[in-house]
């Protein structure tokens, strides 16, 4: 996916540099300074956006650990400030809007993990702490 995304980028950076190259009738000028920039600050921007999503990721791996990435998931009926979602495992989550993640066990929602302020997904322990 990352590889089309580039492609993406390259081609349409490609294509307004040489538009703005026409207008301008510096073709080769305009358009190779344009298009460089384009590249580089759209490569940039994937990169960041990457990291960003393997830093913090949108759901944490499943109480079992074998579902990892949203990928992994299937999302139910949403609810009031809140998503309801299913791993490949069959375990069912309540993931609310507010960063935590509660395992629904038999209608009964026990915490599971919530988001750091800045950081990753934690765990929390018995009582409700990190």
């Amino acid at each position: 996916m990352f590889a089309i995304w580039v492609i993406m980028i390259v081609v349409g950076s490609l294509s307004l540099a040489g538009l703005i190259g026409l207008k301008h009738g510096h073709s080769l000028l305009y358009a190779g300074i344009t298009a460089l920039a384009l590249i580089a600050a759209g490569i940039c921007y994937l990169c960041l956006a990457y990291l960003g999503y393997r830093w913090r990721p949108p759901l944490p791996p499943c109480k079992t650990g074998k579902c990892l990435g949203w990928e992994h998931y299937e999302f139910l009926r949403p609810e009031a400030g809140a998503t309801r979602c299913r791993c490949e495992c069959g375990i069912e989550y309540l993931v609310s809007t507010d960063g935590t993640m509660n395992v629904l066990e038999g209608g009964k929602a026990t915490p599971f993990m919530r988001h750091t302020r800045f950081g990753r997904w934690r765990a929390v322990r018995a009582g409700g702490k990190e």
